[in-house]
């Protein structure tokens, strides 16, 4: 009895350790892959305020070029095939201000359709 409490007992922890295990098997995303997800999340972003109506053109145009802008930035970083901590830090600082502008745009009461320019 005592031998059948103790199997289940340590099968019970198996089990339970399992989903610890399987979230440390999972690839990391490198700091390229990262700043590229989130380049492309913006852009996804962009477009469907276009499409929703709720961006001028001038506002897309605006966030297209501030994206592009990091877009070749992070290709000089790239030049010597690795995105060192500081460089990292900085791409993500601009994307970070670039995500709050796409969300403030989008959310300021001017649409496609309105007669107001972004200035």
């Amino acid at each position: 009895m005592k031998k059948t409490i103790a199997l289940l007992s340590i099968a019970s922890l198996g089990v339970l350790a399992l989903p610890v295990q399987a979230k440390h098997n999972t690839p990391e995303l490198s700091r390229y892959d990262r700043i590229e997800q989130r380049l492309q999340n913006q852009r996804y972003r962009i477009r469907d305020g276009i499409d929703r109506g709720e961006l001028t053109r001038k506002e897309a145009r605006y966030l297209r070029k501030q994206r592009r802008d990091i877009a070749q930035l992070k290709h000089r970083f790239m030049y010597d095939g690795y995105l060192d901590r500081y460089e990292y830090r900085r791409l993500n600082s601009k994307l970070n201000r670039v995500s709050e502008r796409i969300y403030r745009l989008k959310h300021n009461d001017r649409n496609h359709h309105s007669r107001r320019h972004y200035k």
